[in-house]
């Protein structure tokens, strides 16, 4: 965008704006006759705009248009066959905020249905909803539009799967036990007593000798 006019205007709060037309241009008041509208407008005083929030019908918001130069509001009156901006902020300068994509909108008259602000290639007119009704708008601060909630999802760290394999059970028969013999005592025999010697026989005496 050109100038101060750099952020996305999406209707979130008061601000002051320029409405691009589908011509390249910005909606203006007349710098000849402030109650007029032209198409000749840059990002000067008399196509700067003060939007004013007023609601909301049919579930859109509801604004007015108010000049920054002339003070006075834009309109469709007339059964919908005049458009300026003479209004003093009645009903015939609230209008329905329809988006059409990012910071694109048209705006519908609220007590004329079907009835737009344009830009045709003869002018500012009505128009009927076509191509010829879509303004860029851009603010020359950061919007307040409020924010949608934001859902956060947080995954879960996935369980591991425990498989449990069952093994069919095996009979294993346990090996006889070995009888066991208990050892036998062995008892040594009492010792034997020794035999006594035997006496020594006596001598025989000598025979006498006569």
């Amino acid at each position: 965008m050109a100038g101060p006019f750099q952020a996305d205007y999406v209707f979130g709060k008061n601000n002051l704006v320029v409405l691009r037309h589908p011509k390249g241009k910005f909606l203006r008041i007349n710098p000849n006759n402030l109650d007029q509208i032209d198409e000749n407008g840059g990002v000067g005083g008399f196509a700067r705009w003060n939007i004013e929030l007023h609601g909301e019908q049919d579930g859109l918001k509801v604004v007015k248009l108010k000049s920054q130069k002339s003070g006075k509001y834009l309109r469709i009156y007339n059964n919908g066959l005049t458009i300026d901006c003479g209004g003093g902020g009645g009903k015939w300068t609230r209008f329905k905020c329809r988006p059409t994509s990012g910071n694109s909108f048209k705006f519908e008259s609220c007590e004329l249905a079907g009835k737009y602000v344009a830009v045709q290639p003869r002018g500012v007119v009505v128009g009927g909803g076509g191509k010829y009704t879509e303004f860029s708008v851009w603010g020359n601060q950061p919007d307040a539009a409020p924010q949608q909630p934001q859902v956060v999802y947080v995954q879960q760290p996935a369980q591991p799967v425990v498989v449990v394999v069952q093994q069919p059970q095996q009979t294993y028969e346990a090996p006889p036990a070995e009888e066991v013999v208990p050892a036998q005592e062995t008892v040594a025999a009492p010792a034997a007593d020794p035999e006594p010697e035997p006496e020594p026989e006596p001598e025989p005496e000598p025979e006498p000798t006569y």
